[in-house]
C-alpha cells in the first residue's frame, strides 16, 4: 500500500451497515480500503443514489487471536481515546463472541499489513507483512508543515487525539527498530517541513531519538521533551492533553549535545568568561609565552631522567604558595611527603634543609617557616605514597578528593611514568590513565602540572597519550657533562605544544644554584646564556 497512489482519503466506509465509519476509508488508484473495518473494495466503489452498493466487499478476518475463531471487530473507546480517533486511524478491537471480553487490538501497518496485539497472551504478531516501516503513515498525504513520530501505536493515537485529529502522527514499531522504520519511509518524511520526535522519556527512548535525529536534516528535527509523564499515552489517560500540547509547541530544534550551530548557542558561548590565568609561572619568558596557569588545562613537563624535573615543579609549587591563596595538591611519587614539605621550606630559607648540616632548624622552626610559605592550614595537600594506592581507581579517587573536597585548584603530579610501575599498567593502561587524568582536570576545573620521563627518541615514556591529551607540553634539557659549572646547571626550556596561545619554541633558561638549592631565571654568575 505504501507505493499505491492515494486518490482520496478520510471518506465514509462504503459498508455503512456493518462498519459505519464516517472517515476511515481511503481510495487508491487500484481500489479502496477501510482502516476501521479492514475491508477492501474494488475501485471505483459503486454508489447508487448516495447508498453504498458494497460490490466486491471482501472481509479480512484476523487470522488468529488466542486461537479463538469467534470474534467481532468493534471500535471500543478506551484510555480516554474516543471513537473518532480510533476510526480515523483504523484502530479496532477484537471482542470474543463467546465471552464478550476484549481479546485483541488491530493496528494498520505498512504496506497494507496489520499488527495485532493479543491482549490475553500479551504478544504481538503481524499479518500480511513484517518488515520496517512507520505505522499509520499511509493515512496521511505527503508534504505539510509538521509530522510527529512516536515510539508506539498507542502514543501516536494519543497525540493524534490531543491535537484534534488535525495533524499527521505516525509511530515506529519499537525503539529498537526506530532507525530501520524511519529509513524505510524517509522520502515521505522529508516532504514535511518539521519532524517532531516524541519518544518515551526513558533511556531507550532518548537513545532512539538521538539515532533517528542523526538520519534526518538537523534543521527539520524537533525534540518533544516530556517531563510530566513517560509517554503521550499517559498524558491523555491522565487528562493532561493541554499540558502535552504546550510541551509540543515548546519543542526546540534538535542539536546534538556536541554540535553548536545557532546564533543563540554561540551567543551563550560568548557570554561565558574567558579562561584566565589563576597564577603566573616563576620563569618570566615561559610565563609570557604560556600566559600563566589556567584551570581545566594539563601542562606536561618532560625530560630524560636526572635533568631536574622535580626541582622545576618544586619551584612552581613555592611560587604558587607565595603569590596566591589557592589550595594545591602535591603528588611526588618518588619521594615521601616530608621531602616535599622540606622543599617548600628550603626555598623560603634558601638552604637545603633536607640535608644534614644545612639550616639545622628545629621542628618548631621548620613549622614556622612552613607556615610562612603556606599561610593557612590545610591549604597544601601532600600525597603520601603507600596510602590508598591499592589500584588505579583508588588512586584517581584520591586526586578527586583533593580537588572536590579539599578545594585544590592546582595539582602537581610527579611523575606519570611511575604509575605504570605502581599498578602494573601496560601501554594501553597508561594511555587510559593519562586520558582519565586530563579529562578529570576538565571535569573538576583544576590545573594539572604533570611530569613525564622520555625515551631516547624524546617521546613520553610508556604512553603517547600523555602528550596528546596535554594542553601544553614543555621539554627540559641540560648538559650534565659540561665542564663549566654554570652551564652544567643551566636548564633550557622548549615549548613543544601550546594550545592556548600557539607560541612554541625556546622559552629561556633556568639556573640551579647549588648553594641555595633554588631554581631562578637568572644565573648565579652573570653570563650570556647559551641559546
Amino acid at each position: 500500500m505504501l507505493n499505491r497512489k492515494t486518490i482520496r482519503s478520510h471518506l465514509p466506509c462504503p459498508d455503512q451497515t456493518g462498519c459505519g465509519s464516517s472517515n476511515a476509508y481511503t481510495e487508491f488508484e487500484d481500489g479502496g480500503y477501510c482502516f476501521s473495518c479492514t475491508n477492501t473494495f474494488p475501485y471505483p466503489s459503486m454508489r447508487d443514489n448516495g447508498q453504498s452498493s458494497l460490490i466486491g466487499l471482501e472481509r479480512k478476518p484476523v487470522q488468529r487471536v488466542n486461537k479463538l475463531t469467534n470474534v467481532t471487530i468493534q471500535t471500543v473507546p478506551y484510555r480516554n481515546k474516543d471513537r473518532k480517533t480510533l476510526e480515523l486511524l483504523g484502530i479496532h478491537q477484537l471482542v470474543s463472541t463467546e465471552t464478550g471480553n476484549l481479546v485483541g487490538t488491530v493496528y494498520p501497518g505498512p504496506k497494507g499489513s496489520r499488527k495485532v496485539r493479543d491482549l490475553v497472551e500479551k504478544s504481538f504478531y503481524w499479518e500480511d507483512y513484517k518488515g520496517p516501516g512507520l505505522m499509520f503513515l499511509d493515512l496521511f498525504p505527503s508534504g505539510g508543515k509538521a509530522i510527529t513520530i512516536t515510539e508506539g501505536e498507542e502514543d501516536a493515537a494519543a497525540v493524534y487525539q490531543m491535537f484534534g485529529c488535525n495533524y499527521p502522527v505516525v509511530s515506529v514499531q519499537s525503539s529498537g527498530q526506530a532507525v530501520k522504520d524511519v529509513a524505510a519511509d524517509i522520502d515521505k518524511l522529508l516532504s514535511y517541513e518539521r519532524i517532531y520526535l516524541c519518544f518515551d522519556n526513558d533511556v531507550q527512548g532518548k537513545k532512539a531519538a538521538e539515532a533517528v535525529s542523526a538520519m534526518l536534516p538537523f534543521n527539520k528535527v524537533y525534540i518533544v521533551n516530556l517531563d510530566l509523564y513517560k509517554d503521550p499515552d499517559e498524558y491523555l489517560a491522565n487528562g493532561k492533553a493541554n499540558e502535552f500540547v504546550k510541551t509540543w509547541w515548546a519543542s526546540k530544534r534538535h542539536d546534538p549535545e556536541n554540535v553548536i550551530s545557532s546564533f543563540s548557542d554561540v551567543f551563550e558561548l560568548f557570554k561565558q568568561p574567558k579562561k584566565r590565568s589563576v597564577c603566573s609561572l616563576p620563569f618570566p619568558e615561559l610565563d609570557t609565552s604560556l600566559y600563566g596557569i589556567r584551570t581545566g588545562e594539563t601542562i606536561v613537563v618532560k625530560a630524560p631522567e636526572g635533568i631536574g624535573k622535580t626541582e622545576f615543579l618544586g619551584a612552581i609549587e613555592y611560587h604558587v604558595c607565595k603569590e596566591t591563596d589557592l589550595n594545591i595538591g602535591i603528588f611526588h611519587l618518588e619521594e615521601d611527603a616530608q621531602r616535599s614539605a622540606f622543599r617548600l621550606v628550603g626555598y623560603e630559607v634558601e638552604q637545603p634543609v633536607h640535608i644534614e648540616g644545612f639550616a639545622d632548624l628545629t621542628p618548631d622552626q621548620l613549622i614556622q617557616k612552613y607556615k610562612d610559605v603556606v599561610k593557612t592550614d590545610n591549604r597544601v595537600n601532600f600525597y603520601q605514597p603507600g596510602k590508598n594506592d591499592s589500584d588505579v581507581d583508588a588512586f584517581l579517587n584520591t586526586i578527586r578528593f583533593m580537588v572536590a573536597s579539599a578545594g585544590c585548584r592546582i595539582v602537581f603530579f610527579d611523575h606519570i611514568s611511575r604509575v605504570a610501575t605502581m599498578f602494573g599498567l601496560d601501554t594501553a593502561g597508561l594511555d587510559k590513565f593519562a586520558t582519565q587524568l586530563s579529562r578529570m582536570a576538565i571535569e573538576l576545573d583544576f590545573a594539572l602540572i604533570m611530569i613525564s620521563h622520555v625515551n631516547d627518541d624524546g617521546q613520553t615514556r610508556g604512553s603517547r597519550n600523555i602528550s596528546k591529551e596535554a594542553w601544553t607540553v614543555v621539554s627540559l634539557a641540560r648538559d650534565l657533562t659540561h665542564m663549566d659549572p654554570v652551564e652544567r646547571n643551566t636548564t633550557r626550556m622548549l615549548i613543544e605544544k601550546n594550545r592556548h596561545a600557539s607560541i612554541t619554541g625556546p622559552a629561556g633558561c633556568i639556573y640551579f644554584d647549588p648553594d641555595t638549592f633554588k631554581l631562578s631565571s637568572t644565573p648565579p654568575v652573570q653570563i650570556a646564556p647559551v641559546r
